[in-house]
């Protein structure tokens, strides 16, 4: 089983190769042989390390090798005492370096869920449910609505089927899938024909075959990565290493100075030399090292009070000597959801959400051309509220992120879906399949029978012959419809989603017809759209997963700062610049880059153009992990931001990652920092914090250096 693009050979030919079976799925005997062939579906986690190792990885600097050095001398020079403090501000220092990173290790570990998934497959003909981890390729499993997809897989069969692969691709938006064979260069975010492991389905069922487990699953291939990034040493670890080296090469020069210049005068060669030699312990700094771990952990103590976790104490540095963010865009940026955004009606009103942080609801200002479109949309919306007695910020709602949208909008505008119901009774409907694009339903109100119609816009403005003004209606032109399908295009080029609505007034004969079908989705569909030709157009309604609260806050200080933010994506580009546009990045075409594009450069041709590019789209990990190669290369010092696992490799490779409390597991392991709670703002806390800290350092090391080298000139003056 050497084939890698799966994506792109029919299922059928996927089957024989896996040398499985549709109906009757693996035999018990090759499941285990295949698990003897291929182990467990699982991904290898670090151990954990051992509290002395641990400890003993506190000793790793170069000034704490030195002060071991002057502890053993002087030890050998029988001057106990001051061996003693050498070896006991040692001990002190690791010891309060162990005990923080041993702290932090433990509140991750609280943060961490471990969920065991389970797979419903099909072996020996007869469904089952076995643990994710028993699964080998050639398993035939079979998801529904809700369920993590438990492995790589090439879809047989969908029933409009939709998988969340933000986790993957960060695209926050569902993806449709279908079970055609796609082109071998198509991009994993553009691979339609495959589920992988740890997305969610959001909607419809599917039938595959399993084509990877384990480590060779797109996620296991990012664990990979990961393990192999190495860790880049921080600003503060390289400072210390050339100042450890320059107080060496001073001291062993004044220490020299001090023994020629004393044998010179006439003294005892073995008398000056001890001389020589308590100088030397004297000017080294032994108060530096723990005076410098209690700074990192006081600041460490105060980033926690404001739900930043700093994994590693030399890590609250870092960020102070930031010069490049690197920021994923879904889930760290925005919230990861869909809201609506605006209503753009009939007769050319746009009412613009306002955002609840600015004191108004959209309820406020609706009119009754903009209520008629949400009405619209509540009614076919398929959500619902489990405990809707419940305060609103409490509630659980159900449903695709598109309904839950158009629910939770209409709800805060003071529309009751049941009182409508009351009002105007449902009497037949019609569920939304993409086939057809749209669903409609038709309602009995006291003088006639309305039939209400939502689905993708091109579908629903070829239904339509009117336009809806204010309650009055006015007959489709050319001019018309050329507007509102710019419009349309307008909307969808700023990254929007754009769903249509429309209404028609059925004649009582057609009504009954309607209430009476007993047929299938797709036959009904067809008398449907036969009667609703002729719709009165009601509006486009626009959604967006909306910028978190005091993002463009925290961007505009991080430009004050002297920071460049980069907005690194696997969302379409269209979406990544609205985003940008609203976080007042000043962004022209030049600015923009494709994963695609990005494929074809030289990392020589990329440090040429990468000042310039301020959002990367399309982007997949191997990317992400190339630009911050590309701005280290600069020597620029850089953080990256992000939640998911295709985010990982990068926030190890980068100087310092940043991850949401929220996020994947596998993000807060690769990370130096967590955002306990999704607040990027936090972010620009941390690096006032770590300026703090390196200026702190710099007074300390001022401080201790004037007094030590004030002992080594004292006494080198007196013997000369």
């Amino acid at each position: 089983m050497i084939q890698n693009n799966w994506h792109s050979i029919s299922f059928d030919l996927a089957l024989k190769e896996l040398n499985s079976n549709r109906d009757k799925g693996l035999a018990a005997a090759e499941v285990k042989t295949r698990q003897k062939q291929y182990g467990k579906n699982g991904l290898p986690e670090a151990r954990p390390l051992s509290g002395i190792i641990l400890f003993l990885s506190q000793f790793k600097s170069p000034l704490v090798y030195i002060l071991l050095l002057s502890g053993v001398i002087t030890l050998a020079m029988r001057e106990y005492s001051e061996s003693a403090v050498i070896f006991f501000i040692v001990v002190i220092n690791a010891t309060i370096g162990y005990f923080q990173e041993r702290k932090t290790a433990e509140i991750l570990g609280a943060l961490k869920k471990l969920i065991k998934i389970k797979a419903l497959v099909v072996r020996n003909g007869e469904e089952r449910i076995v643990p994710q981890e028993d699964l080998v390729p050639g398993d035939i499993i079979l998801l529904s609505p809700g369920d993590k997809v438990p492995a790589d897989a090439r879809i047989i069969e969908s029933q409009n089927l939709r998988v969340n692969e933000s986790v993957l691709t960060g695209e926050w938006l569902a993806v449709a899938k279908q079970n055609n064979a796609l082109l071998v260069k198509t991009p994993i975010a553009d691979r339609n024909s495959m589920v992988y492991m740890g997305t969610v389905t959001e909607e419809g069922k599917t039938v595959a075959v399993v084509t990877a487990t384990g480590l060779q699953t797109e996620i296991g291939k990012l664990a990979s990565i990961v393990r192999t990034t190495r860790d880049e040493k921080t600003p503060y670890q390289r400072k210390i290493e050339n100042f450890s080296k320059i107080i060496a090469i001073v001291v062993l020069l004044a220490c020299l100075i001090i023994f020629i210049g004393g044998v010179l005068s006439g003294e005892n060669p073995f008398d000056i030399f001890l001389t020589a030699v308590s100088v030397a312990v004297a000017a080294i700094p032994e108060g530096l090292p723990i005076a410098v771990t209690l700074v990192f952990a006081f600041g460490v103590r105060e980033l926690l009070k404001k739900k930043g976790l700093v994994r590693r104490l030399v890590a609250s540095e870092i960020l102070g000597s930031t010069s490049v963010i690197c920021t994923d865009k879904t889930g760290t940026l925005t919230k990861a959801k869909m809201e609506l955004k605006g209503i753009y009606t009939g007769d050319g009103k746009f009412l613009d959400r306002i955002n609840q942080t600015g004191g108004e609801q959209i309820g406020l200002k609706l009119d009754s051309s903009h209520a008629l479109a949400l009405k619209i949309a509540l009614l076919r919306s398929e959500a619902f509220i489990e405990n809707f007695e419940e305060p609103m910020e409490q509630w659980v709602m159900r449903g695709r992120p598109t309904d839950k949208a158009l629910f939770l909008a209409a709800t805060e505008a003071g529309l009751d879906k049941e009182d409508i119901l009351k009002e105007e009774r449902l009497i037949g409907e019609l569920l939304f399949d993409p086939q057809y694009k749209y669903s409609a339903s038709l309602h009995r109100l006291p003088d006639k029978y309305v039939a209400y119609i939502m689905g993708a816009p091109e579908k629903i403005l070829s239904m339509c012959k009117f336009a809806d003004g204010s309650g009055t209606t006015v007959g489709f032109d050319t001019q018309h419809e050329k507007t509102l399908k710019e419009k349309y295009s307008l909307f969808a080029s700023e990254g929007f989603r754009v769903i249509s609505v429309a209404y028609k007034v059925i004649p009582e004969i057609d009504a009954m017809e309607l209430s009476k079908l007993s047929l299938e989705e797709n036959d009904k569909a067809i008398i449907y759209e036969k009667i609703l030709d002729g719709a009165v157009f009601a509006g486009f309604i626009t959604l967006h997963d909306p910028i978190r609260q005091s993002t463009r806050e925290a961007m505009r200080i991080c430009r004050q700062a002297g920071m460049k933010p980069v907005i690194i994506t696997g969302d379409h580009k269209f979406t990544a610049k609205a985003v940008a546009k609203e976080l007042d990045f000043n962004i022209k075409e030049e600015n923009i880059l494709e994963g695609k594009d990005l494929d074809e450069m030289s990392d020589v041709e990329l440090d040429k153009i990468v000042n310039r590019i301020h959002i990367y789209a399309r982007s997949e990990p191997r990317h992400k992990i190339r630009i911050v190669s590309a701005w280290q290369r600069k020597g620029e010092v850089v953080a990256m931001t992000g939640d998911g696992i295709n985010d990982a490799p990068a926030l190890k490779k980068a100087n310092i990652g940043v991850a949401l409390g929220s996020g994947t597991d596998v993000a807060k392991e690769a990370s130096d920092l967590v955002l306990l709670d999704d607040n990027f703002e936090i972010i620009i806390v941390a690096i006032e914090e770590g300026r703090k800290i390196i200026d702190n350092i710099r007074k300390i090391i001022t401080y201790l250096l004037i007094g030590g080298f004030t002992e080594v000139l004292l006494i080198g003056m007196a013997l000369l």
